[in-house]
């Protein structure tokens, strides 16, 4: 008499085999960060795709070999800034401003900014603020000392204003710019 066992017990075996190897190719991708998937049949490259899947907060199955997924934090960051500059009247001042910043979470924003720091995603605070630093020293030129005081949103919304075009080129948006300090430096000495 053949038993039917062995050919059940290959069955189930065989058949948890493909649910372990399924289960260890779905990647899981947390709200705060983006994966990027490269390789064969990862996205469309008609209508001008890029051949780049992106998947923002879910999960998406990865094959072995053919594709590979790369994640990218958008996790708000901060970092801090001190400008020294001349207002419109030639008085130097020194402005600290705190920036909130990240990468921005749609797939093209994304997608931008895997190209550019996906390997080195340290780098994106020093962008940020020599983007920011440049920005405010030339608008800080334009205005006089009253009106930056006077109006510190203004100066905020303008600094932010002239960087967006160029930060979302590279897939970055800052979420806010606040003047913490400003002081008037008078012969080498600051004074508040």
């Amino acid at each position: 008499l053949d038993s039917p066992t062995p050919p059940i017990v290959a069955r189930v075996i065989a058949f948890i085999a493909v649910v372990i190897f399924i289960s260890k190719r779905i990647r899981r991708v947390p709200p705060n960060e983006a994966l990027v998937i490269v390789g064969r049949g990862a996205g469309r490259k008609e209508a001008g795709g890029s051949g780049q899947k992106v998947v923002v907060g879910g999960r998406t199955f990865v094959w072995p070999i053919l594709q590979q997924g790369f994640s990218i934090s958008l996790e708000q960051r901060q970092i801090g800034i001190t400008v020294e500059g001349v207002d419109k009247n030639r008085i130097k001042i020194a402005i600290k401003a705190s920036i909130n910043f990240k990468v921005r979470g749609d797939e093209e924003g994304v997608r931008r900014a895997a190209q550019r720091f996906l390997s080195q995603q340290g780098t994106l605070t020093e962008i940020i603020k020599e983007s920011l630093e440049g920005s405010l020293r030339s608008i800080v030129g334009d205005m006089t000392i009253e009106q930056i005081i006077s109006d510190r949103k203004g100066l905020s919304d303008r600094v932010v204003e002239s960087t967006k075009a160029d930060l979302s080129e590279q897939g970055l948006q800052v979420d806010l710019l606040n003047i913490l300090s400003l002081m008037h430096i008078c012969r080498g000495r600051r004074s508040g």
